[in-house]
């Protein structure tokens, strides 16, 4: 599964485990508590100058996302995984042993035999690329028009595409091991493939778009987490689609003329 294989990029999200990246809220509170050190991250940048951070910040009820793992309630709270199970025994069971549960309700703080993680389902990284922000700058995105001086009103329009990564259809609880998983990879993924946005917004309607996946991208993991990983990105895989189109939408609408290609890409 960690061979250098292709794969067709616009099915990512049921291709396998190759497609995301890390949240940072390594929160272990009861979901009422909003620790600072969960947005002490620091993100990449988009807009004129220092521009503003793509990810949320906790003075915002709208992009707070720890907020928003705490308290919605339009989709299951967290996905759990039983990590007794991640290796493969003469007991493991298959494909049950290889699945995460959701949690709709009970107590929502994580415990420390079953720690969770705010979780960007769609991650940062991804959207950073779609956006042209300041680790993946590119001409005529969102990023570099927001900088160029043509919107005086460009963090308002920018806040607006936040929402969207930020908000409630992107965001909740995951296991905090399975998670971590998710960081490497992406990166790992747009490492092997820095051009892949281009041939994806340059490819014609319905023409397959392939990308090399490089080896080992994520060491130390088993089987069974990779399969867990991803069943959770094919349990949360309506919302994402949504969110994905949801962001092209809002690039056509608030920066018009921009590259968009979110729903091609997830």
């Amino acid at each position: 599964m960690r061979s250098t294989v292709l794969i067709f990029f616009s099915a990512i999200i049921s291709a396998a485990p190759f497609v995301a990246s890390a949240p940072y809220l390594n929160d272990t509170s009861p979901y009422d508590f909003s620790p600072l050190h969960e947005f002490s991250k620091r993100a990449a940048s988009c807009g004129p100058g220092k521009g503003v951070e793509l990810r949320g910040t906790i003075d915002d009820p709208k992009t707070n996302y720890g907020l928003t793992c705490r308290t919605q309630n339009l989709y299951p709270r967290a996905y759990t995984y039983n990590y007794a199970k991640r290796n493969v025994t003469s007991k493991t069971v298959f494909p049950a042993d290889g699945k995460v549960s959701s949690k709709h309700a009970g107590p929502m703080a994580s415990q420390p035999s079953d720690p969770w993680t705010c979780d960007h389902i769609i991650e940062i990284q991804i959207f950073g690329m779609i956006l042209g922000d300041s680790e993946h700058p590119r001409k005529n995105s969102v990023c570099d028009i927001a900088a160029s001086g043509k919107y005086t009103d460009w963090k308002t329009r920018l806040n607006r595409l936040k929402e969207i990564i930020n908000g409630v259809g992107n965001v909740n609880y995951f296991t905090t091991d399975l998670e971590k998983i998710k960081g490497p990879a992406t990166q790992a993924f747009l490492a092997a493939n820095p051009h892949a946005l281009h041939d994806i917004l340059d490819a014609k309607p319905g023409e397959r778009v392939h990308v090399t996946w490089g080896p080992n991208a994520v060491t130390g993991t088993t089987d069974l987490e990779w399969l867990a990983f991803e069943d959770y990105l094919k349990q949360t895989e309506s919302r994402t689609k949504s969110v994905a189109a949801k962001m092209d939408l809002a690039i056509q609408r608030n920066f018009p003329g921009a590259d968009a290609g979110t729903a091609k890409l997830w």
